[in-house]
């Protein structure tokens, strides 16, 4: 019969505690750095969504971006250019007018029917596209007009891919290859990177699932250049 201390001994002796403690410590120094990745990715995408939800409260009322907004009484400086800070209404024509005025690239899904839009050039690589059903809200700082932002970006696609492999949110690959992603806590913003781009383009709407049908529409995106 085997003594029960034998039993133990011979395995201490089979694997050193040393082992165990090694390889517990790389399985958590693994499991650590795998969480790292994941919430560096989950906060770089909440830093794109805070930018366009801000961009959308403050840019049309605004010159800087702010949390808290100006009163009626606010002026704007005579160095603001009206056209391309948000706080115009533009027809289409004045649009693309305004974007190509300012020598870069910028996405969006064509033009609506009796809207129209207001441009945000927020800086070279920050600028939204903000839809206005009517001609309507140019000065209406509520959350509730589709924008679609475009963020340039070198390695877009690569960072939307270390996305699309995390836990932190939903993706898919539509069939011309580009990914979509959108993050499970803000699901109304959207976004999707092409493997040939260097830009992020992020789509928001105010309207349950409208943001990803649009992401998945082949074909829907244009770009303003």
């Amino acid at each position: 019969m085997v003594n029960p201390t034998d039993r133990v001994e011979r395995i201490d002796r089979a694997i050193p505690v040393e082992r165990i403690i090694t390889v517990d410590q790389g399985a958590r120094n693994r499991r650590k750095l795998q969480f790292l990745k994941y919430a560096a990715v989950a906060i770089f995408f909440s830093l794109l969504t805070f930018s366009i939800t801000l961009a959308a409260f403050s840019g049309s009322r605004s010159v800087s971006l702010s949390l808290v907004q100006p009163d009626g009484s606010a002026t704007v400086p005579a160095a603001v250019n009206l056209i391309t800070s948000g706080q115009t209404a533009l027809s289409e024509t004045e649009l693309i007018s305004a974007v190509k005025s300012t020598g870069i690239s910028v996405f969006w899904i064509g033009a609506s029917a009796g809207a129209k839009y207001a441009f945000n050039n927020l800086a070279e690589d920050q600028n939204f596209i903000r839809y206005l059903p009517g001609g309507q809200g140019v000065e209406d700082t509520t959350e509730k007009y589709r924008i679609i932002g475009t963020y340039a970006d070198p390695n877009a696609y690569a960072t939307m891919q270390k996305a699309a492999e995390s836990n932190t949110g939903v993706s898919t690959v539509n069939p011309d290859g580009s990914i979509v992603f959108y993050a499970k806590t803000t699901p109304l913003h959207v976004y999707l990177a092409f493997k040939n781009l260097p830009y992020q383009i992020e789509i928001f709407d105010p309207t349950p699932g409208v943001a990803l049908k649009l992401a998945t529409t082949p074909g829907i995106l244009k770009e303003i250049s």
